[in-house]
């Protein structure tokens, strides 16, 4: 039957429909890239609790993925050039769902070694994104940006949400909750063998693009900017992620209720990581954009530090809900909007993701630090709220209208 649906696209009659095709493949790609992240946090006492696990040791599954990520992510786009797109994205694919299989074996050892490859495989997928959004698709970066980003928070917010509900009340067990999201890569890597094999994995294509070396990037201011810029945005994320519903119940919130409003916090920023790129597509300079967003987030997580009220706190929580996914989204369109062509998106969204993500795993680490030796979130919360300031002045710098290889080291 797969080989039937894969012939049915080598016709040539039906190559109007390879656009299609390439859409659906992107999407089902970022379906892919959240929730073997996400889906952990929610099951992480279960999977301490059955497999006798430290606490070290049980933190680090949602730490192991990032690293592993921030070091794959600068080889990626390398492979990618001489490879090609398909090709690259296929390994990635394969690596990922080959990586949830392994780490839903109820063994430390298989824990550790599957999130290892969860986060070589994630890397693979994300930092081709972008340039493939900027080949195919032009003309629609912002619109293919919102689509693609848009499904990955929506993802992210589902695995979260369902983890339990699949351990408990349909009585899967954590493994197989786990296993549960193979089902996407599955499918993600029909398609995508699907476009393998009929765009003949255009490998040739990319090397007409011309751009400088990915060592001139390491010159180049907006470059960095937007490195960073990436890096306190993924710190934020992940920092809320790691430790607001702990922050809440320190406010008095049930934890139940803590764990809801996390979701709604992932939920919320669907808006967020659906218009932020069209709205940024359509301005020639995206630094008022970045600013708002980062003021907002200020405004968010100082009230979610100041209030303690269960509707003011839902307020701020839905606020910094909103704001990170639009920041999030941002993030990506600034790889696209500041490079000329598909190899340029491919590098920068290498650099950037690699130091950003090494940032985002470095971040929650160091915020439950600063709790264990000062018994209070204030440290912690203040820290988030420089965060926050450092990415308004990066996002002013990345977001003005110029490319990577055509400003000056200042």
């Amino acid at each position: 039957m797969i080989f039937t649906f894969i012939s049915f696209f080598q016709t040539p009659s039906k190559r109007k429909y390879n656009k299609m095709l390439l859409m659906m493949g992107i999407i089902l790609l970022a379906l892919n890239l959240r929730p073997a992240i996400t889906s952990v946090g929610p099951l992480i006492v279960l999977i301490r609790s059955e497999l006798n696990l430290s606490n070290s040791i049980a933190g680090l599954l949602t730490t192991i993925p990032l690293l592993a990520f921030s070091l794959t992510s600068p080889v990626v786009s390398k492979i990618s050039i001489r490879k090609g797109h398909e090709f690259t994205i296929l390994i990635g694919l394969t690596v990922l769902t080959f990586g949830i299989c392994v780490r839903s074996i109820p063994w430390a050892t298989t824990l550790i070694l599957g999130s290892v490859l969860i986060g070589i495989g994630i890397a693979m997928g994300t930092v081709i994104l972008p340039g493939i959004v900027k080949y195919y698709f032009p003309a629609k970066v912002g619109l293919l940006t919102s689509i693609y980003s848009t499904t990955m928070g929506m993802s992210a917010s589902l695995a979260s949400g369902f983890s339990i509900p699949l351990t408990n009340y349909i009585g899967m067990g954590w493994n197989a909750s786990l296993l549960f999201w193979s089902i996407f890569g599955i499918l993600a890597i029909i398609i995508w063998y699907t476009l393998f094999t009929f765009r003949g994995n255009q490998k040739n294509l990319i090397q007409e693009d011309i751009g400088k070396s990915a060592k001139s990037l390491f010159r180049s201011n907006i470059a960095w900017k937007v490195t960073f810029f990436m890096g306190f945005q993924s710190l934020l994320f992940f920092s809320l992620v790691s430790w607001l519903p702990t922050i809440l119940q320190s406010k008095g919130i049930t934890t139940s209720l803590s764990g809801w409003m996390l979701s709604i916090l992932l939920l919320v920023g669907l808006p967020g990581n659906f218009l932020a790129p069209i709205i940024a597509n359509r301005s020639k300079s995206q630094s008022g954009l970045a600013v708002s967003i980062a003021l907002l987030f200020f405004i968010g997580i100082f009230g979610i530090w100041q209030v303690s009220t269960i509707n003011l706190l839902m307020f701020f929580v839905i606020l910094v809900g909103i704001v990170q996914g639009a920041g999030f989204s941002l993030a990506l369109t600034f790889l696209v909007l500041r490079t000329k062509n598909s190899k340029q998106a491919m590098q920068l969204s290498g650099m950037a993701q690699s130091m950003g993500y090494l940032i985002a795993a470095i971040g929650p680490i160091f915020l439950g630090f600063l709790y264990d030796q000062f018994q209070t979130w204030t440290v912690s919360i203040i820290i988030l709220l420089i965060s926050t300031i450092f990415m308004g002045y990066l996002g002013h710098g990345a977001g003005r209208n110029s490319y990577v290889f055509l400003t000056k080291k200042v």
